[in-house]
């Protein structure tokens, strides 16, 4: 129990570290590439009006959706062709 205990800690340190480096991320997308307007059902199919840099929120599922490896390169590709 006491090990459970000690590892519960370290996880928490970890879990906190890791919201903090996605908030970083996060801020620094939004402020990065935001776009004024994007036709998005039109253009893209993986930057969404679900997933993009467009507000905080949604920034943060973006770097979340991409820390997580869902389908990143297919997005990653697509925004890469845009002009």
């Amino acid at each position: 129990m006491q090990t459970l205990s000690w590892s519960l800690q370290a996880l928490g340190n970890v879990l906190i570290l890791l919201f903090l480096v996605f908030c970083i991320f996060s801020v620094l997308g939004s402020y990065i590439f935001t776009f004024k307007y994007i036709d998005y059902k039109d253009r893209f199919a993986f930057y969404d009006e679900n997933f993009n840099f467009n507000n905080f929120y949604y920034s943060f599922l973006l770097v979340f959706r991409t820390t997580t490896g869902e389908d990143w390169p297919s997005m990653m590709d697509e925004l890469a062709k845009c002009k």
